[in-house]
């Protein structure tokens, strides 16, 4: 497709910076949090805590980056009116410019879970079997895609930059703090955790926690997730007809 081909020269143009980015993020993450948390935190299901915190770290930095990627590049293109009407003049439906930017942000997050885990296999020397590995990308796909989602969302109502940077820094902290990624969930109040364990997302993290500690996983999740990712790309391909359309 043709935004794809766009997205793909201009990574080409800024791969040093990107792949800065994808592995800067990572190692502040494991400096920032990791490492000042397990001076409070011991182990977490008999498992130190600076290698329990790794799946943590994978998911926060590329849900991030696919989130932050749909949203920015949704919202510039929604933004240039010139830009935008050349494409809804052209055959180019919604549905391929919505699916264009989703894949683009989904491959996004997965070269920042690459980079993710080759960072932190560095800095713990602790690395995922060819068993793991399968599972844990399986359940971060199906992240990426709802974050990629949620970006696209987003970026038909927070053009303004301020409401934007707090936006981030709230899926951010949510991702850091709200899901059981770097805090245990023992550690959460008893009617949080009952908020957080119907929710799929979690039971998508929990699912990543499992397979690295070498559990079985919970089917469920997948399930309710994946269905909840093609509800909202229907509702924001919906949205999309109201908004460029008009």
């Amino acid at each position: 497709m043709i935004l794809i081909h766009r997205d793909y020269l201009e990574f080409k143009n800024k791969f040093i910076s990107y792949l800065l980015l994808w592995f800067s993020i990572p190692m502040l993450l494991y400096l920032c949090l990791t490492v000042p948390l397990s001076s409070y935190i011991d182990q977490v299901n008999l498992m130190n805590y600076k290698y329990w915190s790794l799946p943590g770290i994978w998911i926060c930095s590329s849900c991030l980056m696919s989130f932050l990627y749909s949203f920015v590049k949704l919202k510039t293109l929604a933004s240039n009116e010139e830009y935008l009407n050349r494409y809804l003049k052209s055959p180019i439906s919604n549905g391929q410019i919505l699916s264009s930017l989703l894949i683009s942000s989904i491959l996004a997050g997965l070269f920042q879970l690459i980079c993710s885990i080759v960072t932190t296999s560095s800095l713990s020397g602790l690395v995922i079997t060819t068993s793991q590995a399968p599972i844990i990308l399986f359940n971060i796909l199906i992240l990426l895609i709802f974050f990629s989602t949620v970006g696209l969302f987003c970026a038909f109502y927070f053009h303004d930059h301020i409401f934007s940077t707090i936006l981030s820094l709230i899926i951010l902290i949510f991702l850091m703090f709200g899901c059981g990624t770097f805090l245990p969930v023992n550690e959460f109040p008893n009617n949080f955790l009952i908020l957080i364990a119907n929710f799929p997302i979690y039971g998508l993290i929990y699912n990543v926690q499992l397979s690295y500690q070498y559990s079985r996983i919970i089917i469920s999740p997948i399930v309710v997730a994946t269905i909840i990712n093609i509800s909202m790309f229907i509702i924001v391909l919906i949205i999309s007809y109201k908004k460029f359309r008009k």
